[in-house]
C-alpha cells in the first residue's frame, strides 16, 4: 500500500526543467521560472561545512568561501566534495521552484545552453545526475540543448 501511495504522489508531482549555463541555472515548473546563479557561499571546515548563501552578491553576516560551481577548476576539490556541493545547490533550486519540501520527488529534465564546455564530458553529466538524485529528483533525463 505504501508503494502505491508513493507512486500516486510522484505522479502528481510537477516535472521540473533545468537549463544549465555557466552564469545562470534556470528552473522551470508549472509556468514559473527561478533563475539562480551557480555560486555557493560556504563556511566552516570538514564536517562542519554548511551553505550560508547562493548567488553572487548575498548579504553575508560572516566570512565565507565563494564557490563557482561550473568553473573550469574546482580548487583541487575531491569528486565527493564536488558531488556534495552540487547536491546542495540542486536541492536549493528544486525547493525554490516547487515551493515546498521535497516530500514528493520531481522528474527533472536537464538541458544545457552550450555555454558550459565541461557539460560535454560524460563524467560531469553523471555527477550532475547523481547530485540531482541526491537532492530529491525522482528521475533525471538529459534533453539536449536549450534555446538561448
Amino acid at each position: 500500500m505504501a508503494g502505491l501511495f508513493a507512486t500516486i504522489l510522484n505522479w502528481l508531482t510537477p516535472d521540473v526543467i533545468v537549463e544549465v549555463s555557466r552564469d545562470i541555472v534556470a528552473f522551470h515548473c508549472q509556468g514559473r521560472i527561478e533563475n539562480i546563479e551557480p555560486v555557493l557561499w560556504i563556511t566552516g571546515e570538514g564536517r562542519q561545512r554548511r551553505m550560508i548563501a547562493v548567488g553572487s552578491n548575498p548579504a553575508l553576516t560572516q566570512p565565507a568561501e565563494r564557490i563557482q560551481l561550473f568553473a573550469a577548476d574546482w580548487n583541487g576539490r575531491s569528486d565527493h566534495e564536488r558531488l556534495a556541493l552540487l547536491a546542495v545547490f540542486w536541492r536549493y533550486g528544486l525547493l525554490r521552484i516547487i515551493g515546498r519540501k521535497l516530500f514528493i520527488r520531481p522528474e527533472v529534465l536537464v538541458r544545457d545552453r552550450r555555454t558550459v564546455p565541461t557539460l560535454e564530458k560524460d563524467d560531469l553529466r553523471v555527477t550532475i545526475t547523481r547530485a540531482l538524485e541526491m537532492a530529491g529528483a525522482h528521475e533525471v533525463t538529459w534533453g539536449g540543448h536549450a534555446d538561448v
